[in-house]
């Protein structure tokens, strides 16, 4: 059973994943492939668990006389086709110097023309108090996703939790199986669908079940994108609630339960995110990585959010944008066409007094203090580090709308 609680410093592990499968997307063309693969194992070392994060593309790859010095400070592998990509150079340094500070070892195997890997492996402290004995008695779900991973790993999660799920790989074969499970009058408990599958993707299954069938069975929509631009729309079709890829064996518990309205016991109160519900916010920012990341942590505590993928878009947004469109601004600094600096002057420079005033908050991952007076200086309103960590998220935007509130 995989150990769900850790002794670590999140932030930083964070930003060990996010920088290595940063690079491998910057680096990598368009028509290729970027694989990310974890697993944990037992460690040699009491009281650990082994984590091993392996990334793979088939991007430019790199020369053995650059992996002989890739890890100091502003070294970047040259080559025509991404000299337009921008940086400082610091990511695979700092990177091994975070893995090295944790213990843990850092591998590459790279060929030019044919792509790199990248290997982390981390022995983590496994926290004394982890989850308690948690049961779904009595609970048959239903389980529709075409990725056979995915079905076979739930599977093994209801499994874990006491429960029995029957796998279906498309909407039609759902249907089919909920139909006959209605017909002999032992409906599912509930019912699991991925969002994005072909033929017929989850919110239309949904719609059927929901107008096919005379069944009230509970029906979540899940997800590994975020989900706020289809939320009216699958709840329209009849979704009951949605979850998020990929799910854990803690996060399924305690969301059929609130789905069922049966007992949770959770170590730690979840935190209320009420006074933020309802917010936009306009991200600026170019790696669509990062984009998903943050966008997927504001729709978990209730704000919606839109893209700009660059400082010139953003800018553009700006201009066009009705009076109260957007509550904030997230800026990332390192953009093409136009950084965030100079993003930031031209929306205080605006004649829209609305525009001119809305609050921006940095997003970078130079941290010194020297980086984030010129983000104060541009005007901006505050910092957050990335990668990004959705309580340090949430305790700046809370103090914004507070200044702003106050001034």
């Amino acid at each position: 059973m995989d150990t769900e609680y850790l002794y670590t410093d999140q932030l930083r592990l964070n930003q060990i994943f996010i920088n290595i499968l940063s690079n491998a997307i910057k680096y990598t063309e368009p028509g290729g492939h970027v694989v990310v693969d974890m697993c944990e194992e037992e460690s040699t070392i009491p009281g650990c668990i082994r984590l091993t994060y392996a990334v793979s593309d088939t991007g430019i790859g790199m020369s053995p006389e650059f992996m002989a010095t890739m890890y100091q400070p502003f070294s970047r592998q040259t080559d025509s086709r991404v000299n337009s990509i921008e940086g400082t150079g610091l990511g695979l340094a700092i990177t091994k110097q975070m893995v090295d500070l944790m213990g843990g070892t850092i591998d590459c195997r790279s060929e030019q023309g044919k792509g790199t890997t990248f290997t982390v492996v981390l022995d983590i402290p496994a926290a004394e108090r982890q989850l308690e004995d948690i049961q779904l008695d009595q609970i048959e779900a239903l389980i529709v996703d075409d990725d056979e991973i995915v079905l076979h790993t739930m599977a093994s999660e209801f499994a874990s939790l006491g429960s029995a799920a029957e796998l279906a790989r498309s909407g039609k074969e759902a249907l089919e199986m909920i139909t006959g499970r209605h017909e002999s009058g032992k409906d599912y408990s509930i019912v699991i669908l991925d969002w994005k599958m072909p033929d017929m993707d989850g919110i239309e299954t949904i719609r059927r079940i929901r107008t096919e069938i005379d069944a009230k069975i509970p029906i979540l929509l899940a997800s590994a994108y975020d989900w706020s631009d289809i939320e009216d729309l699958a709840k329209e079709a009849g979704a009951n609630g949605f979850i998020s890829k990929p799910v854990f064996r803690s996060a399924l518990y305690k969301k059929i339960n609130s789905l069922l309205g049966t007992e949770s016991r959770s170590i730690e109160p979840e935190e209320d995110y009420s006074d933020l519900h309802g917010m936009h916010i306009l991200v600026a920012e170019d790696i669509e990585i990062n984009w998903m990341i943050i966008s997927g942590m504001l729709s978990m505590i209730g704000i919606t959010s839109e893209r700009a993928e660059n400082g010139r878009v953003c800018v553009e947004k700006m201009r066009t944008a009705a009076e109260g469109s957007y509550d904030l601004i997230f800026m990332d600094v390192q953009m093409p066409e136009m950084n965030g600096l100079d993003a930031t002057r031209a929306i205080r420079g605006s004649e829209n007094q609305w525009a001119s005033a809305i609050p921006i908050v940095a997003m970078t991952a130079d941290a010194f203090s020297e980086n984030i007076s010129e983000c104060l200086n541009a005007g901006m309103n505050g910092h957050i580090a990335k990668p990004i960590d959705i309580k340090l998220v949430v305790k700046e935007i809370r103090r914004v709308k507070k200044e702003r509130k106050e001034s």
